[in-house]
């Protein structure tokens, strides 16, 4: 049997009621997700304060998938995307043309299919936190020396009216064709030191400061940062080449006033379409 979830139904903006399509649908965290930060490549996505991260873990809870018209109903998955991209379903029988696209993360609970090797006790502690999505692994500084940390986002994550990087709505299931689609998850947007910037940059130092003396790093520990008066690891305001650093929260319209708050509002963002493409988030 071949592991899937439940298939939402949503509007078909173009297709022939007759014909149909495959689709074989991934999931990925990217390279970011295997390989860790910085990024391998001519073109890294890095640290600024001078921290290296790697991954143990990366799981993600998915829930639902949005594709058009047509509704199947089957369990949630969950999956590693430390272990590369994982293939969520192969469906021959989707209508062909243009279909929207959404989905959702949310935690996996006993229903839940493995897709590849996923650690129980690591999904133990993601169903417990209520998470939708977990990182688990460690960070370095050749200063500051490392770090572990365990960041589970408890809350599910929306993401509807998904385009293309090229702003192009949804996917095109050719007509008695297959195509390749990917859930793509940007892990980056976590370390974000602002949620409203157009190029925000990665940044540690103020998570590793929140850790006590061993050394780990958990979300609740997050609260304990007033984004208003962040500190480094000495315990002075936190600052960096230019002076003292700030952290701009997301948009949402909602009070965000710690760090831990800031990297929620953050995770709403993390899940994209086919790369680079963007959704609705709620």
């Amino acid at each position: 049997m071949r592991p899937s979830f439940v298939l939402v139904a949503m509007s078909l903006l173009a297709c022939a009621p007759s014909s149909r399509g495959t689709v074989r649908l991934f999931v990925s965290g990217e390279l970011a997700a295997e390989t860790g930060y910085p990024t391998p490549g001519p073109d890294p996505i890095a640290f600024v304060d001078g921290w290296s991260m790697d991954f143990d873990h990366v799981l993600v809870g998915v829930e639902t998938i949005r594709l058009g018209q047509g509704e199947l109903a089957r369990p949630p998955l969950v999956a590693d995307l430390h272990l590369g991209p994982a293939e969520l379903f192969t469906e021959a029988a989707l209508p062909s043309g243009r279909l929207e696209v959404g989905y959702t993360l949310a935690v996996p609970g006993p229903s839940s299919v493995e897709v590849g090797v996923v650690d129980p006790a690591v999904r133990a502690r993601m169903e417990s936190a209520g998470a939708s999505l977990l990182l688990a692994g460690r960070a370095r500084h050749p200063v500051h020396g490392a770090y572990t940390f365990e960041l589970a986002v408890s809350r599910p994550i929306i993401a509807e009216s998904c385009e293309q990087a090229d702003g192009t709505l949804g996917l095109v299931v050719p007509d008695n064709g297959a195509t390749e689609a990917e859930l793509t998850v940007h892990l980056d947007h976590l370390f974000f030191d602002s949620g409203t910037a157009e190029a925000p940059s990665l940044r540690f130092e103020a998570w590793a400061a929140a850790a006590g003396d061993d050394r780990h790093v958990t979300l609740d520990e997050l609260a304990a940062q007033p984004l208003a008066d962040l500190v480094g690891i000495d315990g002075m305001p936190l600052r960096d080449e230019d002076g003292l650093v700030a952290y701009v929260p997301p948009a949402t319209g909602a009070s965000i006033t710690t760090l831990r708050e800031h990297v929620l509002a953050l995770a709403a963002s993390s899940p994209h379409w086919m790369g680079e493409g963007h959704c609705r988030y709620r």
